[in-house]
């Protein structure tokens, strides 16, 4: 998750709109309870959380997998990457409500609308949560 917030951080602007929410509601294995910024329209140089709660199902666990990360700018893809899912999550996860933050430091960069997506998959390549962070920077 550090390395979506520092993508993200690579497009700060004097101002920014930003969501969070759900991209595949309804069919991930888990589900997203909430998910937001703090703060809410990060402003280059701030800190930013990234506050996830999220819901494990009933007779679901999960060892390990895969977090992945694509990013456009403007609409514009940028190479995505992947790193091991437990790095950022305590494994294993059991049936429960779990929450996490991951803090980051946005620089400056580029003007213009990012949308970044993050899929946590499960070892059997199920997506488990989908999350997409979209801001527009003036």
């Amino acid at each position: 998750m550090l390395r979506l917030l520092t993508c993200l951080a690579l497009t700060a602007a004097a101002s920014a709109t930003t969501t969070v929410q759900d991209c595949a509601p309804g069919t991930s294995v888990f589900r997203l309870d909430s998910a937001h910024l703090d703060p809410a329209d990060p402003r280059p140089g701030d800190v930013v959380d990234l506050h996830l709660a999220y819901t494990v199902p009933d007779g679901v666990v999960v060892r390990g997998g895969l977090t992945e990360y694509d990013v456009t700018v403007n609409y514009v893809p940028i190479t995505p990457y992947t790193e091991p899912l437990c790095q950022d999550i305590p494994c294993p996860l059991a049936t429960g409500t779990y929450s996490n933050i991951t803090q980051s430091t946005w620089p400056t960069g580029v003007h213009g609308l990012v949308v970044n997506n993050m899929r946590w998959k499960g070892e059997d390549d199920e997506v488990l949560l989908c999350l997409q962070i979209r801001t527009k920077f003036a």
